[in-house]
């Protein structure tokens, strides 16, 4: 992530920037500038509201962006003012900067108070921009703030304040697509290693309760595809 937020996919040269170097094309533009954060909450005990899912921090797998037990604003009987968010929108949680909670929810619903839905539409592509955040640079910007304050959260003015590198969309698109890709096959390991720990777990039991014997196993055939 790194290496493609700062040298992109082309080779260019590079200038020095208030943000460090970036590929020749690219601009450096400031989050206010280039990002909307939503405003205005709704109550998810109101229609439709109450009927859509709710995303809170504890939902947000850390540097990965994973979405984990949803529920809707009705099972959890929320009542605290909302953000509604549709599948154009970035969530990004501005408590504990260090967790690096992003999310690309891919339906609509609410967020808590403590989340920013986010979306641009004139600089960035959403699948870019929801990588950007999720890479050590930004984090690393957003953490600045908390440091200063003492506060493990970053505040609307201050997320405004990060500046960002942004190269031209059809090299955006390329960029989320790698790191796309990349996820797609640490998933399929970490499917495969699940897999294979619990085949271990079982063939152990099996083992030490003399149901099966070693020379019995055909740990090929086992293995998952």
């Amino acid at each position: 992530m790194h290496k493609l937020f700062t040298e992109g996919l082309r080779e260019e040269p590079q200038k020095e920037t208030e943000i460090g170097p970036i590929p020749e094309s690219w601009e450096v533009v400031a989050f206010i500038d280039s990002v909307s954060i939503k405003n205005g909450q709704v109550d998810p005990r109101q229609n439709p509201f109450v009927d859509m899912m709710h995303v809170g921090s504890e939902n947000i797998e850390s540097d990965t962006g994973r979405l984990v037990k949803l529920c809707t604003n009705g099972e959890l009987k929320i009542s605290s003012g909302n953000y509604y968010f549709t599948p154009d929108d970035v969530l990004y949680s501005k408590i504990r900067p260090y967790l690096n909670k992003v999310a690309l929810p891919d339906f609509e619903g609410t967020c808590s108070a403590d989340m920013y839905p986010l979306r641009s539409e004139s600089h960035f592509i959403r699948d870019f921009l929801f990588y950007y955040l999720l890479s050590d640079d930004f984090k690393k910007a957003a953490m600045s703030f908390q440091d200063r304050t003492g506060i493990p959260k970053i505040n609307r003015a201050q997320l405004g304040s990060i500046n960002l590198a942004c190269p031209a969309k059809e090299e955006q698109s390329g960029i989320a697509e790698v790191l796309f890709t990349c996820d797609s096959r640490r998933d399929l390991a970490q499917r495969k290693k699940s897999q294979l720990q619990d085949l271990f777990r079982t063939l152990l039991h099996e083992l030490m309760t003399a149901k099966t014997s070693v020379r019995e196993l055909d740990i090929q055939s086992l293995l998952p595809a």
